[in-house]
């Protein structure tokens, strides 16, 4: 086998997997106690000798040979040689590209296992929570054989119970999990309240849906406020519904991007009773903005529901609901104001790392997918991630129809339901793909109605969802879902019936059916590679309709062409070239327009990072350094300062000599401040610091969030938003400084309670998730809901 792909995968893999089969005659008679044995002895080697290539090589080949038969002997599996492939590439560090259905859970498990021999900890990340516990569960017997430890992160808040998993050799969780915990680690104000061990090794199970997918995400962490809510929101979502589209503004709904026009500028002025003072301030021009884009953009029982008086964000693409997550920054109080609910303050934003940024935290990073290749050069430069595609083991016998192109939403609604009839009257199983939760319901309704009984998937549970779609081969089923829900889990023929299975590849097998086109390429390949894996046989068929989102947002003057050369078809639809061309470009432009709007956010990040590393430094020095060496640098501070400036911050007990030039200010201000840390001790005085500096990270995090979103204004003056969020970001860091060390000063003079600096709440449209900070152990910890 390894002989026949030569060509596809580099020889350094090869060699590793070559070694591998030739070794592994030499273990399989060994008793359990001699493998635990023998992967020891690699991790003392891994440990003590240096790491050379010719190390590495046996290192890798003997670990990879333990592993294969402690999962041959725990799970009754066997390693084929592409897996092993696979889990050479992932071992070095790069991304492989497998096709579904191929094992890519055991092939994770040697790359995890070759990385554990150093004992720093390897994280997997996995597409939900279910699929963490359940792969963690199912491995943990061939974890043991070799002396290993696994864990995956629990639903649990408590610090002690994270921590735990975290100190196992090989953690599973999501990137939710892994992103807020370090989140949270970087706020603690005793470093024993740490749960990661640090950021060494990170494994990623569908591996382009965490790199691109996700890419435009941030996790904010926040906590809640007494502050009022937002002033304008239930003022604006009045005015919007009266402006004019077109006239009063305009957007490419496709890039989620609206805004005012000149014309719908003045007269939201005119309709709305606000301060004319109002008008100056950066957070009213948020929540204007944030009044149109919950307008235009967010349609209830698509982005979000109405339940108990409260707003619920719903996961468009698997209908999942998420509780006590909100929009930061205004956006959920503009949702709130347009369906007349009680507009509630927003939470205060703590801390904020992208999806991009997070990861490249990690010394090495791997992972796999069944559809990476097409974004190789993008992964490349921005994570230094090669891509290698391995080999099925099987060649496919998948057989792809051309797309066909309806009218009407509605002809292709019927045209599904049709076909889906056809195939269930022949025994055949169904799987079809709705682009949200509305439109699966919509068709389940539809095939309910003519006498069938789907199943219907929306990953509202995702426990739930890997037992339907596991189910969805066999004979007679009929799934709907929403985009890739049940992504992770197999589709096996006949599930465990080999007759049945038999019997399903002789009608063709799985057969796989979308209502339209995703923006991506990828998605499209990954939905289409659930028919036919491992060599089974299987059809995939694609119905647009002239009214779907990705033709009309990208597309709409191809599209008006292609209708225009074929008049007066209703039922029939349009096949062949011009449609696959149109199809061809409309991703195109859509794909472009996700990858700068990453590009974008990348740029962003960056300012927000370098501002972020710093005060993680300074926070870090007071929380870990002798504070005798670290505080009287603060005293430079006051050279400079009027004599009304030291009797500010440090009260009228000045000696004489503080008057006296900058010299003199400078050494009084030393002296008081080491008579503070004798007098109080250094604990008492660093939670007093640490709480100063995360007041003003928090006031300028607020700055910089409302900016981000408020920079398109700089696109109106033909400017750079980015540079304009640049110098804005470097003027309030500038300003964040100067009045950190004021207060902190204060704090170590005047000995007060710890200060709380004035917060202004800002609405800016986070394009990710928010997660409140829950409560932590011990109760004395616990932050105020």
């Amino acid at each position: 086998m390894l002989e026949k792909i030569e060509c596809w995968v580099p020889r350094r893999f090869r060699v590793i997997a070559r070694d591998c089969v030739a070794l592994q005659p030499r273990y399989r008679s060994r008793a359990d106690a001699d493998l635990t044995a023998r992967y020891r002895r690699l991790r003392e080697l891994a440990h003590h000798q240096p790491p050379t290539h010719t190390l590495r090589r046996y290192l890798m080949a003997h670990t990879f040979t333990v592993g294969r038969e402690a999962i041959r002997r725990t799970l009754g599996i066997e390693h084929r040689p592409v897996q092993l492939l696979g889990a050479a590439v992932v071992a070095h560090g790069h991304l492989a590209e497998i096709v579904t259905g191929e094992g890519k859970t055991i092939t994770l498990f040697l790359a995890a296992a070759v990385h554990a021999l150093r004992g720093n900890g390897v994280h997997v990340i996995t597409a939900n929570s279910y699929l963490a516990a359940r792969d963690a569960a199912a491995l943990e017997p061939a974890y043991r054989l070799l002396g290993l430890t696994v864990a995956s992160v629990p639903a649990e808040t408590h610090r002690k119970a994270r921590r735990s998993a975290y100190a196992a050799d090989i953690t599973y969780g999501t990137l939710a999990d892994f992103g807020f915990d370090h989140l949270r680690d970087a706020l603690v104000t005793d470093p024993a309240d740490r749960v990661h061990r640090g950021h060494h090794v990170a494994i990623l199970d569908e591996a382009d849906a965490v790199l691109i997918d996700e890419a435009n995400t941030s996790l904010i962490l926040t906590t809640s406020t007494d502050a009022a809510a937002g002033r304008w929101a239930s003022a604006l979502a009045a005015v919007v519904p009266r402006l004019t589209p077109v006239l009063d503004y305009h957007g490419r709904l496709g890039e989620g991007q609206v805004g005012y026009t000149d014309r719908g500028w003045r007269r939201l002025h005119q309709f709305s009773a606000v301060d004319p003072e109002a008008w100056r301030s950066a957070e009213f021009l948020a929540a204007a903005q944030n009044a149109l884009t919950a307008h235009l953009l967010y349609e209830v029982g698509r982005d979000y529901i109405v339940d108990d008086e409260q707003v619920l964000l719903v996961d468009v693409h698997t209908g999942r609901s998420l509780p006590g997550r909100r929009l930061a920054t205004g956006l959920h109080q503009a949702l709130e104001a347009k369906e007349k609910l009680p507009v509630r303050a927003d939470p205060v934003p703590r801390a904020s790392i992208s999806v991009q940024r997070f990861l490249r935290q990690y010394r090495i990073l791997g992972g796999v997918s069944g559809t990476v290749m097409s974004e190789a050069a993008e992964l490349r430069r921005v994570y230094r991630l090669p891509v290698t595609r391995i080999p099925p083991h099987r060649p496919t016998r998948r057989v792809d129809l051309p797309d066909q192109l309806y009218p009407t939403s509605a002809a292709r609604d019927r045209a599904l339901v049709d076909e889906v009839l056809a195939a269930h009257r022949q025994g055949r199983p169904v799987l079809v793909s709705m682009p949200s939760c509305s439109a699966a319901r919509n068709l389940f309704r539809h095939l309910t109605a003519v006498g069938l009984r789907p199943r219907l998937l929306t990953a509202e549970d995702d426990q739930a969802e890997a037992q339907v779609i596991s189910q969805a081969g066999r004979s007679g089923a009929v799934t709907v879902a929403t985009g890739l829900a049940g992504r992770g889990t197999d589709i096996r023929l006949g599930g465990s019936d080999t007759a049945e299975a038999r019997r399903i590849r002789r009608l063709g097998g799985l057969l796989v059916l979308a209502a339209g086109r995703s923006t991506s390429p990828r998605a499209d390949r990954q939905l289409a590679g659930r028919a036919g894996r491992q060599g089974d046989p299987g059809t995939t068929r694609f119905l647009l309709s002239a009214e779907d989102d990705l033709l009309l947002d990208n597309a709409s003057t191809e599209l008006r062409r292609v209708l225009d050369a074929h008049p007066g078809h209703t039922e029939t639809p349009l096949v062949g070239r011009p449609v696959d061309r149109l199809v061809r470009r409309a991703q195109a432009t859509a794909d472009w327009r996700q990858f700068l709007a990453r590009r974008q956010l990348q740029r962003y990040d960056e300012v927000i990072d370098h501002q972020w590393q710093a005060v993680t430094r300074s926070r870090n020095h007071i929380l870990t350094g002798d504070l005798h060496d670290a505080l009287p640098t603060l005293a430079a501070a006051v050279r400079g300062w009027a004599p009304v400036q030291l009797r500010d911050v440090g009260g009228r007990m000045w000696p004489a000599s503080a008057f006296c030039g900058p010299d003199g200010a400078e050494a009084a201000t030393r002296d008081r401040i080491g008579d503070a840390l004798v007098q109080h001790g250094q604990q008492e005085i660093r939670q007093r610091l640490l709480a100063v500096v995360a007041q003003a990270w928090t006031g300028h995090l607020h700055t910089l969030l409302v900016h981000q979103d408020a920079s398109h204004a700089a696109a109106w003056l033909h400017l750079d938003p980015v540079e304009e969020f640049r110098r804005v970001a470097i003027s309030s860091y500038q300003n964040m400084i100067t009045l950190a060390r004021r207060e902190l000063l204060r704090t170590l003079l005047q000995n007060p309670s710890p200060p709380v600096l004035p917060l202004r709440h800002r609405d800016r449209r986070c394009r990710g998730t928010a997660q409140n900070e829950p409560p932590q152990d011990p109760p004395s910890h616990r932050p105020t809901r």
